[in-house]
C-alpha cells in the first residue's frame, strides 16, 4: 500500500463570503423603524448594537450595574452564549481578555436605559420580584433565566420583513459600527479598542478594505482643498 503524501493532497479554495453591511442610509431606516415599532427591550438592544458594536454574546450579558448613567460609561465583563448541549444560556468570559473593556454611551443609550430600567423594575415589582443592579438586563419573562439569545434577532427579522425591509442580523450591525468610524477617519488602535479586537492588527486585517477606501480618498480630499482639478487637470 502507498503511502499519501499530505504535500500532494490539493484542498479545494476557501471562499469567503461578503459580509452584507449596513449602508448609513439604510442603518438610518431601521432606525426609525426600530424606533416606531419595536418594544423597548429591542429598542434598547439593537442600538447598543448598532451605535456601540458590540457583540451579541456581550449585550445578552450585561448587567445592569455595567452602565453608569451619570458617566455615560458601559462596562463588558462578560458574554452569554447558548449551549447546544446543555440546551440553555450560559454566562462566560468575553471572546478574549481585550473583549474586556469600557465603552463610552451617547445621550440615547442613557434614556433608553433608563425608561427600560424603570420599566422592568416595575414588572418585576408586580410580579413581587425584587430588582437589584447585580440582575442581567435581558431576561426571560419570568425573569428567572437570562435571555435567549435567538430571541432579539427573531424579533427584528419579523419587523423587518414585515416592512420589506432587508434585515442582515445583529453582528453585522457590528460590521456597519466598524464601517463607519473607518469611513469617517477613526483609526485602528481606537477601532480596535472599542469592538475589544485583540489587536489593531485584527481590526486592519478584518476591515482592509475601509481602510483603503478612506486612504485612497485622503490623496483627493488634499487635491480638492488645493482647487487642483478645476484649475489644471485637463479631464476635471
Amino acid at each position: 500500500m502507498h503511502k499519501c503524501k499530505a504535500s500532494a493532497v490539493k484542498l479545494p479554495p476557501e471562499v469567503h463570503k461578503e459580509k452584507k453591511i449596513y449602508t448609513p442610509e439604510q442603518a438610518e431606516e431601521f432606525v426609525d423603524l426600530l424606533y416606531s415599532e419595536a418594544p423597548l427591550k429591542h429598542q434598547l438592544f439593537a442600538t447598543i448594537a448598532i451605535i456601540c458594536g458590540l457583540r451579541r454574546s456581550e449585550i445578552v450579558g450585561l448587567r445592569y450595574c455595567d452602565i453608569d448613567v451619570d458617566s455615560h460609561i458601559l462596562r463588558i465583563k462578560r458574554a452569554a452564549n447558548y449551549s447546544r448541549k446543555k440546551k440553555e444560556m450560559y454566562v462566560g468570559n468575553t471572546k478574549t481578555e481585550s473583549s474586556m473593556r469600557v465603552i463610552r454611551l451617547p445621550q440615547i443609550v442613557v434614556d433608553l436605559y433608563e425608561k427600560y430600567k424603570a420599566e422592568e423594575t416595575a414588572a418585576k415589582r408586580y410580579m413581587g420580584i425584587r430588582h437589584t443592579d447585580d440582575d442581567y438586563l435581558f431576561c426571560d419573562i419570568t425573569y428567572t433565566k437570562i435571555m435567549y439569545n435567538g430571541i432579539p434577532y427573531n424579533y427584528l427579522k419579523k419587523m423587518c420583513a414585515k416592512h420589506g425591509m432587508d434585515f442582515y442580523g445583529i453582528h453585522s450591525m457590528r460590521h456597519f459600527v466598524a464601517s463607519a468610524m473607518i469611513a469617517k477617519g477613526t483609526d485602528a488602535k481606537t477601532v480596535s479598542e472599542i469592538l475589544g479586537h485583540s489587536t489593531p492588527a485584527t481590526t486592519l486585517n478584518i476591515y482592509t478594505h475601509a481602510f483603503n477606501e478612506v486612504k485612497a480618498r485622503a490623496t483627493d480630499e488634499i487635491v480638492d482643498m488645493l482647487h487642483i482639478n478645476e484649475k489644471y487637470c485637463r479631464h476635471a
